[in-house]
């Protein structure tokens, strides 16, 4: 037996553009971060959740090549539309159908493009990589399509070929077929059979392989005919008219060898068999004197399947002279029908002898005519007795025909898809070739997601008209989360005095310290913007090391490995209490983090208890992380406790103005400052008057 040839190459390179299982940055007190609504803001909740749910990863190699594949994505228009619109095609053809017809006209290759579709498309995909150079992971995977292309086009150009020779048989027809039995003929001396097709109508089609044929179908029209100035002047309609009956005569003749309008032999040595061996007992037992009886029955193939059923059956006596019998046998036959034969005498009065004559003959013919009837009749019932009993399914929908169709299934049976691609021949190159098919398409659907991303920020950029920018991603020894400019962009939308914010009206934050290892504190008047400040970079950390661009201006940062939080307002129980949770599981985690790998966020320290008592608390805080190494951002509204921090824990306070502006220094609550803004000034008593 011959042994297949296994394909040469069959192992693929590890080419990945956003590795979904890549390790995620650890968020303490995760239920602190907005990150649902960033993603709604952002629009990126269309995106899948398996994608949404590897954002933030903690490899740098991973944030890196998620980045620079992202950033060529933003820079290729062509590529993302390339993706938009043939992902989910690229998709359904990595497997191939169960279907023959389906399988076969997806390996048809196009004369005009000399390629099949799926690598139709992928000489399109090469096109669109230009000459350039690439990122990584995009060259790679273009060196790959280049460098096995044309070994796998042939591959499944031959395919097609050899397994189009088995798929394009596949068929359906049926009909009837009208059987006569000779009881006479069976055992006499002319050595006929007893059985003999009187009469037969089928007709159906064969499922061949139009394409692979050479087959054509409608006629190719022109781009040019769909233009604005030809569909105004109404050419294309005039070229659909005379086309039209052009594609008619060519699908005419596409499927005119197709069609079965004759009875094969096969098909008609078959069914005379199944008569043999179904009915010849029962025609027997119905009726051992049976001249003929005549059984009609409807056939049908499909799916490799030849099923019959009766429709009519009926008994007839044949002319003497064909019935095989001897003279003698004859005129016995004859005398017995003239004694069973009721006959009016000579003797009867009234009529005369040519009259009697001709009575006489009538009378013969009457008893022939009646004795046929009742045999008629007593074959009918028995063998309809007899169906009933032994093949009731022939009076119903049916029964399998068995005898000879082997031959039937060597000229008309479809071989499956499956059960072909399992077959020692075609093995090894179909499974191959569907490895290949799939692992392009997969890269493909990475790339669609990564995409789809990217133009959701570039939308947003657009609408806001605000920069979008890859930050610069630093090495792990570096400790650093800086920026010239940060856009608050979780905060569009939000109300604020009735109103809504916008894009246009959105400040960014700026003169900011970077984070490089020391505390930075934020002071200053209540609704400032401190916490937004701290959310903001919170929000840009999560989706830079997603590989994502973001609203920013020359922003550089080192890979983060655990975003500790401390919000206040997000939780159940009391103020203090959610501050002593929430807090104790962020030191736990500075304890266990490299001092450079980790950022703290700490809103509202000391809140929620006395000031004498928040500011002790607080200074505790401060002093435990100060002496970690780790960044930290944190606000307050204890004055004295930013004091303390600037001066004994070298932190860098900033005082944050009621237009969210950010200036060195401590600033106060600023209460009388926002009371005057309110207008709740003019109510209250001015002091020491």
């Amino acid at each position: 037996m011959k042994t297949a040839t296994k394909p040469i190459g069959t192992e693929f390179p590890k080419i990945r553009f956003w590795d979904k299982k890549a390790p995620l940055i650890s968020l303490v007190n995760p239920g602190d971060f907005k990150q649902t609504e960033l993603v709604e803001k952002l629009g990126l909740d269309r995106l899948s959740k398996s994608f949404l749910n590897s954002f933030g990863t903690r490899d740098r190699e991973e944030v890196l090549r998620r980045q620079r594949t992202a950033k060529f994505l933003m820079e290729n228009p062509r590529f993302r539309n390339f993706l938009s619109c043939n992902t989910e095609a690229v998709a359904s053809h990595a497997r191939f159908s169960a279907s023959g017809q389906e399988f076969l006209n997806d390996l048809w290759v196009d004369p005009k493009t000399g390629h099949n579709w799926f690598h139709g498309k992928m000489h399109e995909l090469i096109g669109l990589f230009g000459d350039g150079v690439l990122p990584t992971e995009i060259a790679d995977f273009r060196q790959f399509l280049t460098e096995t292309i044309a070994r796998v086009e042939a591959m499944e150009g031959t395919l097609a070929k050899e397994m189009g020779v088995e798929l394009e048989r596949g068929t359906f027809f049926h009909g009837t077929i009208r059987l006569s039995f000779n009881g006479y003929y069976k055992d006499s001396y002319h050595g006929k059979d007893a059985w003999e097709v009187v009469d037969s109508r089928v007709f159906g089609y064969q499922k061949a392989s139009y394409h692979l044929a050479g087959m054509c179908g409608a006629v190719h029209r022109p781009n040019w005919l769909k233009k604005g100035i030809v569909r105004g002047l109404g050419i294309n309609l005039l070229a659909e008219f005379l086309l039209k009956p052009i594609d008619h005569w060519r699908e005419q003749n596409r499927y005119h060898d197709l069609l079965i309008t004759k009875m094969p032999k096969e098909l008609t040595e078959a069914l005379v068999d199944f008569a043999k061996n179904t009915f010849t007992s029962g025609l027997k037992n119905a009726l051992d004197s049976l001249d003929m009886a005549e059984v009609n029955l409807y056939f049908r193939y499909q799916e490799n399947k030849l099923v019959v059923r009766v429709v009519d059956f009926q008994s007839r006596l044949r002319s003497p002279q064909y019935s095989g019998e001897s003279k003698e046998e004859m005129a016995k036959r004859e005398k017995e029908l003239r004694s069973s034969s009721p006959v009016i005498g000579s003797d009867y009065l009234g009529y005369s002898k040519a009259e009697l004559r001709k009575i006489v003959a009538q009378n013969k013919g009457l008893a022939e005519t009646t004795a046929r009837r009742e045999r008629q009749t007593t074959f009918s019932l028995g063998f309809l007795s007899f169906l009933w009993d032994k093949f009731p399914e022939l009076l119903g929908e049916g029964i399998a025909v068995n005898e000879n169709y082997d031959a039937i299934r060597q000229r008309f049976g479809w071989s499956s898809v499956e059960g072909l691609r399992q077959t020692w021949q075609f093995a090894d190159r179909c499974q191959y070739t569907e490895q290949y098919r799939a692992f392009v398409a997969s890269r493909i659907a990475e790339l669609k997601e990564i995409a789809e991303a990217v133009e959701c920020l570039m939308k947003k950029s657009r609408e806001w008209k605000l920069p979008l920018q890859f930050p610069t991603i630093l090495q792990h020894s570096e400790h650093v989360v800086s920026f010239n400019e940060l856009f608050p962009v979780h905060l569009i939308g939000r109300g604020v005095e009735d109103e809504k914010i916008t894009s246009a009206g959105l400040v960014p934050i700026t003169a900011l310290a970077p984070l490089n290892g020391r505390m930075i504190g934020l002071t200053g008047q209540n609704a400032g913007g401190k916490t937004a400040i701290e959310e903001a970079i919170l929000d840009a950390i999560w989706i830079i090391q997603s590989g994502l661009p973001w609203f920013c201006q020359n922003m550089a940062l080192n890979v983060k490995s655990t975003l500790g939080m401390v919000f206040l307002e997000r939780g159940e129980g009391s103020t203090l209490e959610l501050m002593l949770k929430k807090t104790g599981r962020v030191l736990e985690a500075v304890q266990k983090s490299s001092e450079n790998g980790i950022v703290v966020f700490l809103d509202e320290v000391g809140t929620g208890t006395q000031e004498s008592s928040g500011l002790i608390l607080g200074e505790r805080i401060l002093s435990t992380l100060a002496n970690s190494g780790c960044s930290v951002v944190f606000s307050t509204q204890i004055t004295s406790l930013a004091e303390k921090a600037e001066s004994d824990m070298n932190a860098l306070c900033f005082q944050v103005s009621m237009d969210h502006r950010i200036q060195s220094g401590i600033g106060t609550g600023g209460a009388d400052a926002l009371a005057e803004k309110l207008g709740v000034n003019k109510f209250l008593v001015p002091i020491g008057n």
